[in-house]
């Protein structure tokens, strides 16, 4: 479940950072989040700078590994 919050908080910081409003994000990024290879998350993560909280302000899952 870990896995899925997690992802779903980074796609969600990636469509904000890209000019989406945070609730639109959150409704576009609940579409797919679920269907990311953890590898594409983990990817996004770093590109996105590690970030700690998503646009809610809602702490981001620490990687499993």
């Amino acid at each position: 479940m870990n896995s899925l919050i997690r992802a779903h908080r980074v796609v969600e910081t990636l469509l904000v950072r890209a000019g989406i409003d945070p609730d639109k994000a959150c409704e576009l990024a609940r579409m797919f989040d679920y269907a990311l290879p953890e590898e594409v998350v983990d990817r996004l993560y770093e590109y996105l700078g590690k970030p700690s909280k998503c646009p809610h302000g809602k702490d981001i899952p620490s990687p499993s590994s």
